[in-house]
């Protein structure tokens, strides 16, 4: 029995996920946010999902996303979704930059430049790369400069 060469891919791919599912550890914020503060998703975001946020939350964004328990982190976090998809019959005529079948896309790729700088400013900034449509889209831009006085 031979096997080709696409099954054989397809099978390192299949136990490549599988391992990485098990691998998988408890979901937290966007990483650098849970670096920074050491917080999991369900202490800011309703259901651990967002975008609706708990009552901390609004608290760490109106604070400027600066509140912190890790002296020293990096506040960039990727995200990568990509596919491989091969039907019994080949795909004529293919979409444009895709083969008949066997096809492998990087279907997005998310930046994130999230965290507090300083004392008084933070940010969230989250880009995407669209690896389908080869194109670049902002997604969000927060800018936060916060201080807090007494008025007498």
């Amino acid at each position: 029995m031979t096997i080709d060469r696409s099954a054989r891919l397809a099978a390192c791919l299949g136990l490549g996920a599988l391992a990485l599912g098990v691998s998988a550890t408890e979901a937290r914020a966007v990483p650098a946010f849970a670096v920074q503060t050491g917080e999991a998703c369900v202490n800011c975001h309703v259901g651990g999902f967002g975008p609706q946020l708990t009552p901390f939350g609004r608290e760490f964004k109106l604070n400027g996303y600066t509140l912190r328990t890790n002296k020293f982190n990096v506040p960039l976090s990727i995200a990568v979704q990509a596919s491989y998809i091969r039907t019994d019959k080949a795909q004529n005529p293919p979409p444009p930059g895709f083969n008949p079948n066997d096809n492998f896309a990087l279907d997005q790729v998310n930046f994130f430049l999230a965290g507090g700088w300083l004392d008084h400013f933070g940010a969230f900034i989250q880009g995407t790369y669209d690896g389908v449509a080869k194109a670049w889209t902002w997604d969000n831009l927060y800018l936060r400069l916060v201080d807090s006085f007494k008025v007498k």
